[in-house]
């Protein structure tokens, strides 16, 4: 994790989500297929950083629970929690959606 932080993907990652693979939600642009790479690079070189709080994995999907630490001054910072769901199919990642939680009211 500590090459994410600072903006480098391991190999691994790289390989576990190819070409194919689409960003579903929020992050993503209405009618195009958008991979993962661009909107996490863009979180990242804004200052967002994430921290894992939970992971649940079972053979198809993972989700991941993160906090979220928006850099300081933030015009329209992010939401301070999401989930991640990795849906896989042959062990490869085909779609990956953020889910930004409505905090309680």
């Amino acid at each position: 994790m500590q090459g994410a932080a600072r903006g480098n993907l391991p190999r691994e990652i790289a390989e576990l989500w190819p070409a194919e693979t689409e960003l579903v939600g929020a992050l993503s642009r209405t009618g195009e297929r958008t991979h993962p790479f661009p909107a996490m690079r863009q979180n990242r070189e804004s200052g967002v950083r994430q921290h894992l709080r939970h992971v649940v994995a079972g053979r198809d999907i993972t989700i991941w629970e993160m906090d979220v630490i928006n850099p300081g001054g933030a015009v329209s910072p992010c939401p301070p929690t999401l989930a991640w769901l990795m849906f896989r199919h042959d062990r490869r990642v085909q779609r990956l959606r953020v889910v930004f939680p409505e905090p309680p009211r």
